[in-house]
């Protein structure tokens, strides 16, 4: 559920219209549909924007910023699927930023904290735009077009998504484990990419959290990386950071 519908002011009738583009749009996406629901998504973004700037309370700003951040994000996605990586990372980019705002001056753990709900949201934002920088990054890197400022921008957004994930995860919920592991793994792809060490014990931390998760399509993905470091790195940098055979103790290990 998207977390604005759990407020008064989100049934207010100028939000139906954009509220039922998102919720088509995520319908077409369920069926594989991403060209179409592309636009439906970037007009929801342009008209929770308008609805934003003719608010006056800043209660209301920030209901319309979230939908407009959620909306950027799903803009950033869908483009990111469709192979258009460079049109992908600006949206992306805006919706952290706008999350940001809504927070300033606040750390991950605080927020988690008091809004974890808006944690949630800018987790999922920044772990969408680092996916979608990492894949740019690839793309410019065989173009012999890759700079230190691309790399870092990556970086950057891979380990916030991650530090929101570490401070909203919750050892007696499993639940919470799975998104835990995939911003590990998204921080690991990008560190892999730029051959830093650290990726290691990302990837391995991430496969054991996952050794007790009904996620097949997640745990494919760190055995994918897992394999794709064994490749890049020597066996003892590996063999010095084993895959915990317990999830918990792997939820306990420190993030590098």
């Amino acid at each position: 559920m998207w977390p604005w519908r759990k407020r008064d002011r989100g049934a207010d009738s100028s939000y139906r219209a954009p509220d039922r583009q998102v919720a088509n749009g995520l319908k077409l996406c369920q069926k594989g549909k991403l060209a179409d629901a592309l636009p439906l998504f970037e007009q929801a973004a342009a008209a929770y924007r308008t609805i934003g700037e003719e608010q006056t309370a800043p209660e209301d700003r920030a209901v319309a910023a979230r939908r407009v951040a959620n909306a950027l994000r799903l803009v950033g996605r869908v483009r990111n699927d469709l192979g258009r990586y460079d049109e992908a990372t600006a949206p992306g980019r805006d919706a952290v930023n706008l999350l940001g705002q809504l927070a300033p001056g606040q750390d991950a753990a605080t927020i988690a904290r008091d809004h974890p709900e808006l944690a949630a949201e800018f987790a999922a934002a920044a772990e969408d735009l680092a996916r979608s920088e990492s894949n740019l990054l690839v793309v410019v890197a065989k173009q012999g077009l890759a700079t230190d400022e691309r790399a870092t921008q990556a970086l950057q957004a891979a380990h916030i998504a991650l530090r929101f994930r570490e401070s909203l995860v919750d050892h007696d919920d499993p639940t919470t484990w799975p998104p835990l592991a995939s911003a590990l793994l998204q921080a690991g792809h990008v560190e892999l990419l730029l051959t830093q060490e650290s990726a290691v014990p990302k990837i391995t931390r991430a496969t054991g959290i996952l050794l007790a998760a009904d996620d097949a399509p997640l745990k494919e993905r760190a055995m994918q990386a897992l394999q794709l470091a064994e490749r890049v790195f020597s066996p003892q940098l590996i063999a010095a950071h084993p895959v915990a055979v317990d999830p918990r103790r792997a939820l306990q290990q420190p993030t590098p």
